[in-house]
């Protein structure tokens, strides 16, 4: 089976939505040796070419644009069995014969204005998700709680909707051993620290033990509630810890500077 993904999140800096479809087109071949990919987006894609997985680009300016209103016409030329709409809504010419299924990863554009970097994306994803959730055959989506969201904002029944849990890459632990009691157990001592992880560690100012949060920083993640929630904690928990915010800036980054200066708290995104 050839499978169609939109694979604009594929760039030189993917977010959490990139490391997402970057890491199932990774794991897919591996289990189902039969199926293969194409990936169709508006500039040079971030993942490797193999023989299940081919680029179509077509080097457009504008990424949204492109994909609503003529990433139809690479799509109709390529022989698809399925498109997989990774960002929730799907191209507006998609071929009508053409089975879809899409990811929801979360409802914060039916929350307001107030959670998205502009008007027209947050117009863009109000009005045009209604038919991309319409059209498809199946909804994917990332939690239970983002599940229910997506039942209540579209009133779908449940056996439209399929759970897919993020995964976590094997190497997070490979430093972490079973206990006997079963927990999660060896912490990372000092000595297998790195000469590279110390640099990081110096360039930021960061100590050890630290409690990391990784996200695109801006409005819609919550952070200030986190910084102000890290503040209230009694010194005898607070005082071990950092709190270190580590990942590409979005939009309203600035407004988060002042709230790190007052709690101790290290953003990481120099």
């Amino acid at each position: 089976m050839n499978i169609g993904v939109d694979s604009r999140s594929l760039g030189p800096m993917k977010t959490g939505v990139g490391t997402y479809v970057a890491e199932v087109l990774r794991h897919w071949p591996a289990s189902h040796s039969t199926d293969s990919f194409t990936l169709f987006s508006h500039q040079a894609i971030g993942h490797p070419e193999t023989q299940s997985v081919q680029h179509r680009v077509a080097h457009a300016h504008r990424g949204l644009p492109w994909y609503l209103l003529q990433s139809h016409r690479l799509i109709s030329q390529s022989p698809l069995a399925l498109f997989w709409g990774t960002q929730g809504v799907l191209p507006l010419r998609l071929p009508k014969l053409l089975p879809a299924v899409i990811t929801i990863h979360d409802c914060v554009h039916q929350q307001g204005f107030r959670y998205a970097p502009s008007v027209p994306y947050n117009w863009v994803h109000r009005c045009l998700l209604p038919s991309a959730v319409r059209r498809a055959r199946r909804i994917l989506v990332v939690s239970r709680f983002v599940a229910d969201e997506v039942m209540r904002c579209f009133r779908l029944p449940a056996s439209k909707i399929e759970v897919t849990p993020l995964g976590v890459r094997r190497e997070f632990f490979d430093d972490v051993e079973d206990s006997p009691s079963g927990d999660a157990g060896v912490e990372r001592g000092p000595d297998k620290v790195t000469q590279h992880q110390a640099a990081v560690l110096a360039k930021y100012g960061i100590r050890t033990p630290f409690v990391l949060g990784v996200g695109t920083l801006e409005p819609r993640k919550n952070l200030r509630t986190l910084l102000e929630a890290f503040a209230l904690l009694p010194s005898r928990l607070a005082n071990p810890f950092q709190l270190v915010l580590a990942g590409k800036p979005g939009w309203g980054t600035v407004n988060l500077e002042g709230t790190c200066r007052v709690t101790g708290s290290v953003p990481a995104w120099s």
